[in-house]
């Protein structure tokens, strides 16, 4: 890693120094934004932009294609080497963010999820860090069944 700015790797969002200190690690992707997000609406006193700059070299434009819910809804993953009960922390039409009670998930690993009583639903792990799980789905929840969900189980 050189330069100055941020790089996601694994999951995690890192920053680095034009010195060439060691890169410093911020912690899980989606958390990491979304409080970059709060805090340029406080510097700027503007609505947060939906996209930062576009990257230099290796790394990654951060650019959400949804709006994304914070929730606390229990689920189930079935995944091939384990299985167990999660709670879900963020959704979206396209995915979800979990804190796993089971064995080890890898990035590109298929699952099968059941938020609620809603699935199951196919999927893949995208990152995972010591605390999180962020996974895409393989079909985009339909508007209805999230505001559903939102609406009728988060929370329970």
């Amino acid at each position: 890693m050189a330069g100055e700015g941020f790089e996601i790797r694994d999951g995690k969002v890192w920053a680095l120094d034009a010195e060439g200190s060691a890169p410093i690690a911020l912690g899980p992707e989606d958390s990491v934004i979304d409080a970059m997000r709060v805090f340029l609406m406080q510097v700027r006193r503007t609505p947060a932009p939906s996209s930062i700059e576009p990257p230099i070299g290796r790394r990654v434009l951060i650019e959400r294609r949804e709006e994304r819910y914070a929730i606390v809804i229990s689920g189930r993953v079935i995944a091939r080497n384990s299985s167990g009960e999660v709670t879900i922390r963020n959704l979206s039409e396209q995915g979800c963010r979990f804190e796993p009670k089971l064995g080890s998930l890898t990035p590109g690993q298929p699952i099968s999820l059941r938020i609620g009583p809603v699935g199951p639903m196919t999927g893949q792990v995208k990152w995972c860090d010591e605390s999180h799980v962020g996974v895409e789905f393989d079909s985009p929840l339909y508007p209805s069944v999230l505001t559903h969900i939102r609406e009728h189980f988060a929370g329970r």
